[in-house]
């Protein structure tokens, strides 16, 4: 007799799909989407732990980022790091899969939709010789990558000039930035500049600026992303690409040379068994065909124009909110002057066993720097900008009357599906109703209000409701928070302004996220286990019956002196012509290892 497992993933119409279901795809364990199902297994069951994966392929991600080869002064394969360690993680997790399906007797595995965990099974399946056979129904569109790129294009509902950034990355970019070559010309040379790439790096860039011993000059990669706050606080910015040239863009037939070089040399690395067959699976994967066939052309662009900036500027020193792109900048060859990174929130999960190409990290509070890798938690320092004092935000407590749901882009967590985040408005706004508090939902800012209005629509009327909603973006965020008696939120970086407002924060149990051992730990959030829970989690924290973490927040948010703020930059801008660059850092007596910090940790 057959035994067959059906496997959704984040576009599964769970609805349609009866027998045992395995979720590759997070949802609380009482969803109205798991009722048609005999029977369902959750993801960390067959997947296992996700940090535990991450342990397991950064030896092998650290050995083939360091035989990959330099292409005009930068390595292209490093600036995808944190994607290079997810990508491997998912495939350990892959093999987890199978093992798990063979050992429990399944005859037959069913995808309903396209997902990636289908082409990492198949390949996986095909290498270890499993026997248990695997199925696919999918729509047309979803049987090519080309079909998928359409589908993804044609559901996210862009404008105009998103879509030519979709469509043709490398022109739409270059021509649009024409208009700004003058504001290139006449941009001021040498000074302090700061790169963002996203709208959070420059809102925390903004927050240190007053620190630093001259106003910084902002050069953004996109001025809908990293330019958008300095527009919301009349602050000029440049546009990266009004400094590149048509011949910048590469020709095909360069980037297809320079993918070829890249695949040799890292299939050329010496590995054990088990990191050539993960490797292996890698190599076949869309992701990797995708890099060296649409990524690798931008990120050679995109460097061509960070060379042409770097060498006309002339930058003294270099200030990020992060380090993704950015790495194309931070590690190219030439760059020969100071680099700090500011924590602009919530850090990448990676950062427990990436180091960064900086030469200092600015943490807000001992809790960041404890959950890093030791490496780059040596080129840390603990300085938190000030912000409105405790006391303050407290003030007017009797006007806290609001539940403020922080939204986070469903697209992009590889396990997340857009049934799960139904679930979760529907019973933020039964809760609305029947305690008349109003809900507002604070949209991520790459999401659109739009989207929030129509399922709150279809969800008001499919329930009979007629809670009080409001959406708020961009500006306006304290004093969205001054009215908030409970927020709820997966993992944003304003789980930060909670803690400093004393507001109760709600989380998700069955959301896996980065750090979470150590958030639980720590007590920052109230998980609920199910939806019921979630419910009465909320309700609880509108009767003021929901404490909110009132101790330690310095662990958190450093009570720094803003003069030891100031005395960092200038003493960094001072020495930024030192032949050693800077030397700042923390000897390693006043940076704990891991060891020293679990040693404080018990005897705390």
């Amino acid at each position: 007799m057959s035994k067959i497992l059906h496997l959704a993933a984040k576009d599964s119409d769970l609805s349609k799909i009866h027998g045992t279901v395995g979720l590759l795809c997070e949802f609380a364990p009482d969803s109205p989407s798991l009722r048609v199902a005999e029977s369902s297994i959750e993801p960390q069951e067959m997947l296992r732990s996700p940090d535990d994966a991450l342990a397991t392929v950064s030896p092998l991600v650290s050995k083939l980022l360091w035989n990959a080869p330099r292409i005009e002064g930068f390595p292209p394969l490093s600036i995808f790091e944190e994607t290079l360690l997810e990508q491997f993680s998912y495939i350990a997790q892959a093999f987890n899969l199978d093992r798990w399906i063979s050992s429990e007797g399944f005859s037959a595995c069913r995808f309903a939709s396209y997902t990636p965990w289908l082409d990492r099974l198949r390949d996986i399946r095909e290498i270890m010789g499993s026997t248990y056979d695997l199925q696919a129904d999918l729509p047309v569109l979803e049987t090519s990558k080309y079909g998928r790129f359409l589908h993804r294009l044609w559901r996210s509902r862009p404008t105009a000039r998103e879509f030519l950034r979709r469509v043709a990355p490398l022109w739409s970019r270059c021509l649009s930035a024409n208009p700004k070559r003058r504001d290139a010309e006449e941009a001021v040379r040498g000074g302090i500049w700061f790169y963002s790439t996203a709208y959070n790096y420059t809102k925390v860039g903004l927050e240190y600026e007053p620190y630093l011993p001259q106003p910084m000059n902002y050069l953004v990669e996109d001025p809908a992303t990293g330019g958008k706050r300095l527009q919301e606080v009349g602050r000029e910015s440049h546009i990266l690409y009004s400094w590149a040239r048509a011949s910048d863009i590469p020709s095909r037939s360069e980037v297809r040379s320079m993918g070829e070089q890249i695949t040799s040399a890292i299939s050329a690395v010496p590995l054990s068994e088990t990191e050539n067959t993960l490797r292996s699976v890698f190599l076949r994967s869309e992701w990797w065909q995708l890099f060296v066939q649409r990524w690798l052309g931008f990120l050679i662009f995109n460097n061509r124009a960070l060379q042409r900036w770097y060498r006309e500027v002339a930058p003294e020193m270099i200030v990020v909110g992060n380090a993704g792109y950015e790495r194309a900048l931070l590690m190219h060859e030439g760059t020969q002057v100071p680099v700090v990174m500011l924590q602009h929130g919530i850090m990448h999960w990676v950062f427990a066993v990436a180091d960064q190409p900086v030469d200092v990290f600015v943490v807000r509070g001992p809790f960041f720097q404890r959950v890093i890798n030791d490496g780059l938690r040596r080129k840390t320092l603990i300085l938190n900008f000030p912000g409105p004092d405790r006391a303050v935000v407290r003030q007017g407590s009797e006007t806290r009357d609001s539940i403020l749901f922080i939204t986070t882009p469903y697209d992009v967590p590889q396990l997340y599906h857009h049934d799960d985040r139904t679930d979760i408005l529907r019973s933020l706004l039964k809760v609305s109703q029947s305690t008349g508090r109003k809900l507002v939902i604070r949209v991520h800012p790459l999401e659109r209000i739009a989207d929030y209005e129509r399922a709150v629509a279809e969800l008001q009327s499919q329930l009979g409701l007629h809670a009080d909603v409001s959406y708020s973006q961009g500006p306006g965020v304290e004093e969205v928070l001054a009215r908030t008696s409970v927020a709820v939120l997966h993992f944003s970086t304003m789980f930060l302004d909670c803690l400093r407002h004393g507001i109760p924060i709600v989380s998700f149990r069955w959301h896996w996220f980065p750090n979470q051992r150590a958030f639980e730990e720590e007590g920052v959030f109230n998980f609920a286990h199910d939806l019921r829970h979630f419910e009465d989690l909320i309700a609880k924290g509108i009767e003021g019956k929901l404490q909110p973490r009132s101790f330690g927040l310095e662990h958190f948010l450093a009570k720094t002196e803003p003069g030891e703020i100031s005395r960092f930059f200038q003493q960094t801008w001072e020495r930024r012509n030192s032949p050693e660059r800077i030397r700042l850092l923390a000897s390693d007596s006043q940076v704990p290892t891991s060891a020293g910090l679990q040693d404080e940790r018990e005897a705390g």
